[in-house]
């Protein structure tokens, strides 16, 4: 006898090609897609790095950047567990469809009696009808069951085989169809073509932030990209002709075959303040159109043109007009000087020895913000138009501010609110400035005669003189130290708040004494202000003062002792506006969308047959028992045991009731 070789090589491709077609690694391909997509989910993907710097910290920055959780559908990783799921399909698919499809045709006629008695679900006869009458009654029978029947004639017994809901084993090959279109149509919208341009040198991502177009032409790609999904903002009136492409750190612009123009743009808010609607009506130019192509986009109500699509996705500010008042507090405090700027646009300011750089970076029309009312309640209230800018120092470091047009009403008093902030991440600290005459003018030129040392002497003096009387001609030398002292006291307020005073006075006065000398000198501090402010207000025309006006002056006080925490040598009064929105357009090109909902559809169609088609198998067993024939029914169903159970018990009775019934009935 021939000895039988086995081949180990084709049994090791044989386990292989098992392997790739199991459910083990199916399962474990669909669970990790499930993990990266929840994943891509909650962790917003391609957003700037700086951001997800102040939101994990740069450990945890640089961890997550390691495994590519920044754009995770386009990771390595996401990319290849994608591609062994449509392999692993398919070779399921491959493997499993012919003996599906065989199955759902087979009538499984060579089934042996020991078998179906065998079954749950049978029931015997005995009955005196010939077994061709039987079998003629069986096949009505079926029929009349809805059931697809085959007969077979052997030597020793006749047998029916029926069945329905054969297409259910269609569903398996459909799902796993569903499944491999899906995986494709969303390699067909991956990046995998830029990913390719970037490995081999044709494309580099511009980390710089400059213009559009300063931008080098290897950072840009042609009309002619398969697949992308960017933003862009155009401002009322303006135009574009690109989107950019977050990458990493950097970005890259995709060029569009036809230019994008915002006509205007149209934003509701709630009364939160939150926006309800937005909307944009926006014109395509195209060399292909006769005439331009003017439509309206509106959340989840995107613009579909030459397979591009075009959503409507935030607004932000498109550059508006700015009328600004630059009042110094440091170098000439209480000067100003006019400046017309707009949003986005930066200028240098010379004051106190150095050279900052302004940055105005955002305007909002409309702040709704907890206003407390006479009763003690808060209303939510909108306090109307605010800046944003930034003012950097020549290191780079820099300070970000908020500043409100109108001002607000607290307690009855009115005061311009500018919030500062040195950190991103923590909450503004507002500088409150007390409204006089309608702005800021009152009390800037209290600032400026506080930081004269003129001026302060003659209010030195005139204080001085009426505390003393008539001991202020007896002792001149002690007029002269207290007033000398009121000087210093000033100029220590107004360059460092009373801290600058309690301090001074720390560093000079033994400690059993501080607390007297500090109050001392916080109420000579006072006094000499008092009089500066009631001299200016006697300049202005005013004959008495109210009970308003010193109030206005005690919140001035607590202004000028903020100041030398606000940390900015200018305060910054928005005068008047041009408001100029931009909408913000994310533009996709998606060839794979239609196979995706192809893959869908399929899916949905195989899960249906999967779940709602019950397949059943029903068998008529007819043999000759003596001078009797012998029936047995046998049914079978893998799903549905209960309701089958009751469907079975009927068919018998029915069959029961059909042997009964005589000939010709």
């Amino acid at each position: 006898m021939a000895e039988v070789v086995k081949n180990p090589q084709k049994s090791k491709a044989k386990r292989f090609i098992e392997f790739l077609g199991s459910m083990e690694l199916a399962i474990t391909l669909l669970s990790a897609l499930a993990v990266a997509s929840v994943i891509g989910t909650i962790l917003q993907q391609n957003q700037s790095y700086n951001d997800y710097r102040l939101k994990f910290g740069l450990f945890w920055f640089e961890v997550f950047e390691k495994i590519a959780l920044y754009d995770v559908y386009a990771a390595i990783w996401f990319l290849s567990i994608l591609g062994f799921l449509i392999l692993s399909t398919s070779v399921c698919v491959y493997r499993n469809a012919p003996v599906f499809l065989r199955e759902a045709r087979r009538f499984r006629t060579n089934v042996q009696l020991k078998s179906l008695q065998s079954f749950k679900h049978q029931k015997q006869w005995q009955v005196d009808k010939p077994a061709d009458e039987v079998m003629s009654m069986g096949a009505a029978f079926f029929n009349y069951l809805g059931l697809k029947s085959r007969s077979t004639v052997a030597q020793q017994h006749r047998l029916i085989a029926a069945k329905k809901g054969g297409i259910n084993r269609w569903g398996y090959i459909l799902t796993h169809a569903g499944v491999i279109i899906i995986c494709i149509g969303a390699l067909f919208d991956s990046k995998i073509p830029m990913m390719i341009a970037e490995w081999s040198g044709n494309l580099k991502p511009e980390t710089r932030n400059i213009s559009a177009s300063e931008v080098p032409d290897i950072s840009r790609i042609a009309p002619g990209n398969a697949s992308f999904r960017g933003n862009v903002q155009i401002p009322e009136g303006g135009k574009a002709n690109i989107v950019f492409l977050n990458v990493r750190d950097g970005y890259v612009v995709q060029e569009l075959p036809f230019a994008i123009e915002l006509k205007d743009f149209r934003v509701e808010h709630y009364s939160t303040g939150a926006p309800k609607s937005f909307e944009s009506d926006l014109i395509i130019h195209d060399d292909q159109l006769q005439k331009p192509l003017e439509a309206t986009i509106a959340v989840n109500h995107p613009l579909v043109y030459r397979g591009f699509a075009l959503y409507q996705a935030s607004f932000a500010d498109g550059g508006t007009k700015l009328d600004l008042a630059l009042w110094s507090l440091s170098d000439k405090p209480g000067s100003v000087i006019n400046k017309k700027t707009e949003i986005f646009d930066s200028f240098n300011l010379s004051t106190a020895g150095e050279t900052l750089s302004a940055e105005m970076t955002d305007f909002r029309l409309f702040n709704i913000n907890g206003v407390m009312q006479d009763d003690g309640s808060t209303k939510q209230t909108n306090i109307g138009p605010s800046i944003s800018f930034k003012l950097r120092d020549a290191s780079g470091v820099a300070k970000e501010f908020v500043n409100y047009m109108l001002p607000v009403t607290s307690e009855g008093i009115s005061s311009y609110l500018s919030g500062v902030r040195s950190d991103p991440t923590q909450p503004f600290q507002y500088l409150h400035l007390p409204v006089a005459e309608g702005g800021v003018a009152q009390f800037m030129q209290l600032l400026e005669r506080l930081s004269d040392e003129k001026t302060v002497e003659t209010a030195a003096i005139l204080t001085v003189s009426r505390t003393m009387g008539k001991a202020l001609i007896k002792d001149q030398k002690l007029a002269a130290d207290i007033s000398g002292s009121m000087l210093n006291l000033v100029a220590l307020f107004v360059s460092g708040g009373y801290e600058a005073v309690v301090n001074d006075v720390k560093g000079r006065v033994p400690e059993d004494k501080q607390k007297e000398v500090i109050e001392t000198y916080l109420k000579l501090l006072q006094s000499v202000a008092a009089t500066v402010y009631e001299t200016m207000l006697s300049e202005k025309g005013h004959k008495t003062i109210t009970e308003g006006d010193w109030q206005w002056f005690d919140l001035a006080l607590q202004a000028l002792n903020t100041l030398p925490y606000y940390g900015s040598p200018i305060y910054v009064e928005m005068k008047s506006y041009q408001h100029i929105q931009a909408a913000g357009i994310q533009i996709t090109k998606s060839p794979g969308q239609n196979i995706v909902y192809f893959g869908c559809v399929l899916l949905m169609i195989g899960v249906f047959f999967l779940f709602y088609i019950n397949p059943t198998r029903y068998w008529l067993w007819v043999d000759q028992q003596n001078a009797q024939t012998r029936i047995l029914l046998a049914g079978v169903s893998h799903r549905h045991t209960q309701d089958f159970e009751k469907q079975f018990d009927k068919a018998v009775d029915d069959f029961e009731a059909a042997l009964n019934r005589k000939r010709g009935e």
